[in-house]
């Protein structure tokens, strides 16, 4: 596989109070891509998710050729194995979603056809049961402590009283929600944008992080969902409109948020008038630790869905065009910071 080698380098503020230490340069280096147009192994036809496991294993579901592969830290594929057609036990109909249980020896797959979550074994593929989800629709999944899996539901299904993350234990029970609708969604709700991908969550040191693609904030809760904190900034590219023929597209977007190191928070945020990303990054506390400009071979829309992560500096993100593709990077300082 050839590796592409892409280095940006994320110059933060530095403050002048006496006895402060230098703040870090961040980087994040582009390391490889997955991803084929003529070797069958890395052919995608689209992918719905990817995750990476505690040695850099990539897990990948791809939604069309409706299989789940497991690629070496290397990037060589290492396990395929199918998923049934049909509506049974360990059959789907619309594979839409999936997550690595954290013990990782399950993978959750969302089917969005049958409303249903199903268990499968990691190594075998084998069905190991499934729950259906009331009102679920573009649901995202995250493995979780304990043996739970939480979701992620589009707020467009959700009833007034509705929470956009909610936790179940493996064998369905409801365990715990929250998250409220935002307030301003029915303001943009014509704006081409609130769709399945509306939401994005995050989940670091006891902490949850919950993302919204209109307005530009971030919520944090502790592990039990109670609120700690709102992050919202005025950017100049947000609240304000394009047009392209005939219809009219918001020009800022919040795209996908994840925790790429210890106690570093990432947003990725599409500015689609200049058609760039960029990644801003806060500490847990809401601080703002800099930016981050992502550009060229098609890294600026690296984080537009789910990304995968480790939380130790191996980050993946994904691009459809010209062809499915998962992109490797590494983030962490600039040696000698």
């Amino acid at each position: 596989m050839p590796l592409l080698r892409l280095l940006i380098v994320l110059s933060v503020f530095r403050g002048t109070v006496a006895y402060s230490q230098p703040s870090p340069t961040y980087i994040i280096v582009e390391e490889g891509r997955i991803g084929s147009l003529e070797n069958d192994d890395s052919i995608f036809g689209l992918i719905r998710g990817v995750e990476v496991d505690s040695k850099g294993r990539v897990h990948v579901l791809d939604g069309i050729r409706r299989d789940i592969r497991r690629f070496s830290s290397a990037g060589q594929l290492e396990r395929l194995f199918n998923l049934t057609t049909g509506s049974g036990p360990g059959e789907f109909q619309m594979p839409w979603s999936f997550a690595l249980s954290e013990d990782e020896h399950k993978y959750y797959v969302w089917d969005q056809e049958e409303r249903r979550i199903s268990l499968l074994d990691v190594e075998s593929g084998a069905f190991l049961g499934a729950f259906t989800v009331s009102r679920g629709a573009g649901l995202w999944l995250r493995g979780h402590r304990d043996g739970t899996v939480a979701a992620t539901f589009a707020q467009r299904v959700l009833p007034p009283e509705g929470h956009i993350v909610r936790v179940f234990s493996e064998e369905g029970e409801e365990l715990n929600s929250f998250g409220e609708k935002h307030p301003l969604y029915y303001e943009y709700l014509n704006a081409d944008l609130q769709d399945f991908r509306e939401v994005s969550l995050a989940y670091a040191s006891g902490r949850w992080f919950l993302s919204f693609a209109l307005p530009y904030e971030i919520r944090s809760f502790d592990e039990s969902g109670t609120p700690l904190s709102e992050i919202s900034r005025d950017v100049d590219f947000f609240g304000s409109t394009y047009e392209e023929g005939e219809w009219t597209f918001p020009t800022g977007v919040g795209r996908s948020v994840f925790v790429p190191t210890p106690g570093v928070l990432a947003h990725a945020v599409e500015d689609r008038r200049a058609g760039r990303t960029l990644l801003i990054l806060y500490d847990f506390e809401g601080k703002r630790l800099g930016e981050l400009p992502l550009s060229g071979s098609g890294t600026n829309k690296a984080f537009f869905f789910p990304s995968a992560t480790d939380g130790a500096g191996l980050v993946y993100g994904l691009v459809s065009e010209p062809f499915p593709q998962l992109i490797r990077f590494s983030f962490g300082t600039r040696s000698g910071d």
